[in-house]
């Protein structure tokens, strides 16, 4: 049954697949139990077939149904079965726009781990924080989010090494809460260290993401934005415009950024005349 499921799903026949998952879904229950690991990976691609085929009312009813199995049954069921239930839902309840249930579905998830873990931080509870913090960003819930990023954060630092690139995630996620709600004194410290990972010798770009060029620019345009500060962003401003001078590269976008920082550093100087030109 299991070559044949397969088979179907390589052919896009949902449907036809979600009949043989229940089907063998039901003879694993009554054999092996509901809490089985078996029964609940055969649950989850049940969940899945059902999603592919737009019945997502029964994959949502499933999901929560394979939730509440896996916590009954945390000893005999699988942690990894768990958290793709979880996944599911979240993206089930996210494309419904049942933000709310998506929220207190990642906020249990996160307290079933940290209740089985205990004081016994790893890698699996940072990584159900940074996800609750991170979709509670998505969801505009701003002040929510920042606590668990401060734990999360504490826990990276304990564990890697203050300036060790598994941060930068982390680190990443606190420059782009502080910079949504225009808090640019805070986001600094974070923009600063990740051109610090930027100008390492031993640095991997593939973990940076961006070219680094972009976080000197986001620097500038937050100085800029604390009078205080219009100096240095001008200063950096002009050294950005410098290097394109020198090296010109086919990017209107950044181009047209350092000058809007540079103007905006004169426009805090109250040097509006050369801010204008």
């Amino acid at each position: 049954m299991i070559s044949l499921t397969s088979a179907l799903e390589s052919q896009f026949k949902y449907e036809e697949a979600a009949i043989e998952f229940r089907r063998l879904w039901e003879l694993q229950t009554n054999a092996y139990g509901p809490g089985n690991r078996e029964t609940l990976h055969t649950l989850m691609d049940l969940v899945l077939a059902l999603k592919n085929d737009g019945q997502t009312d029964e994959a949502e009813a499933l999901c929560r149904h394979g939730q509440k199995l896996q916590e009954d049954n945390m000893n005999i069921g699988e942690p990894n079965v768990g958290r793709k239930f979880d996944s599911q839902a979240l993206f089930m309840w996210k494309g419904k726009k049942h933000y709310k249930e998506a929220e207190l579905m990642k906020r249990e998830a996160f307290e079933r781990r940290r209740k089985t873990n205990g004081d016994q931080y790893d890698d699996e509870w940072f990584a159900d924080l940074v996800g609750l913090a991170t979709y509670l960003i998505s969801a505009s819930m701003y002040s929510e989010a920042e606590p668990l990023l401060r734990e999360a954060l504490e826990y990276a630092e304990g564990t890697h090494g203050r300036d060790e690139s598994e941060l930068i995630e982390i680190v990443s996620r606190f420059r782009g809460l502080f910079l949504l709600q225009n808090r640019y004194a805070d986001a600094e410290p974070f923009i600063r260290r990740l051109i610090a990972w930027n100008e390492r010798a031993d640095c991997d770009q593939s973990q940076m993401g961006d070219d680094p060029r972009i976080e000197r620019v986001t620097l500038a345009y937050v100085l800029c934005k604390q009078r205080e500060k219009s100096t240095e962003a001008e200063t950096l401003s002009r050294a950005l415009m410098k290097e394109l001078e020198d090296s010109p590269i086919e990017d209107d976008t950044y181009t047209a950024a350092v000058w809007m920082a540079l103007a905006n550093a004169l426009y805090q100087q109250e040097r509006y005349e050369e801010a204008s030109v």
